[in-house]
């Protein structure tokens, strides 16, 4: 693996976190959206270090053997860059997380004291897993933010 790819993956990962804008991410992280925007350049020739690796893959959800993956990457890929590697081609293969495994995890935080809606939440329940959206009607201000993401944290605990 070298910078190029490591770089595509880190890519890949904010894709798959939604995209999010480099304002959004300066605010996730605390770094500067100039340092990220050079970070995730597919033309940079050398790794971004491991704290910005660490902070950007974090801001975009990674689990704890998500994160510790992207580590052994950098890792690897530093030593590889730095010469440091034995002689012999690095098995790289399956450092990086890919894009399928990954899952963004960038809701906001559950609506506290959320009550009522039993209703709607069985009627949610009860749609196909692998529909393509789901789209929750109704008139302004009767909560359908805080139904939608409640139930939302209410599929991942059932998926974690």
């Amino acid at each position: 693996m070298d910078v190029a790819d490591f770089v595509r993956g880190l890519r890949s990962i904010k894709f798959w976190a939604g995209d999010p804008s480099l304002e959004v991410l300066y605010r996730r992280t605390g770094v500067a959206t100039s340092t990220l925007s050079d970070a995730l350049n597919p033309q940079r020739r050398r790794l971004p270090s491991l704290e910005l690796v660490r902070s950007l893959v974090r801001a975009c959800g990674a689990n704890a053997v998500q994160a510790a993956q992207w580590e052994r990457a950098w890792r690897s890929a530093r030593a590889r860059d730095s010469h440091l590697a034995a002689a012999g081609p690095l098995a790289t293969s399956r450092l990086l997380p890919l894009a399928e495994d990954w899952t963004p995890r960038q809701l906001p935080p559950d609506i506290s004291g959320f009550t009522g809606r039993a209703d709607a939440l069985v009627a949610l329940s009860g749609i196909r897993r692998d529909a393509p959206a789901t789209v929750i009607t109704g008139t302004a201000g009767v909560g359908k933010t805080a139904l939608a993401v409640h139930w939302a944290h209410q599929l991942l605990s059932f998926q974690a």
